[in-house]
């Protein structure tokens, strides 16, 4: 599904390699978060979910001379945030601060 009736969001985007031998970039996009796969095990309510329908996230991950990281932040990023306590904060900029630091500490080690 590319697009989310609720909040009117659609997504599409366009990839082209560069100079390099392999696309080592990786987008997302999730027109409604609470479709997403990794958040199964959050045991989201009911109420929880029909507020999630409204959300979506779109991410660029770039690869800087590599696959790796741009591949593991997309398989576990929108899930990770969408799972953060702070996600439906007025403002998500904790949560956003949190994984963010979550994730480095994940690809550094």
């Amino acid at each position: 599904e590319l697009a989310n009736k609720k909040n009117g969001i659609a997504a599409a985007f366009n990839s082209e390699k560069g100079s390099r031998h392999t696309q080592e970039d990786r987008c997302v996009l999730l027109p409604n978060v609470a479709r997403m796969k990794g958040i199964e095990d959050a045991n989201f309510d009911k109420s929880k979910l029909d507020v999630l329908n409204n959300f979506s996230i779109a991410a660029m991950f770039d690869g800087h001379s590599g696959w790796r990281t741009s591949h593991f932040l997309s398989q576990h990023f929108p899930a990770a945030l969408v799972k953060h306590e702070k996600f439906l904060d007025k403002t998500c900029e904790a949560a956003l601060i949190d994984v963010c630091a979550a994730m480095d500490v994940q690809v550094s080690s």
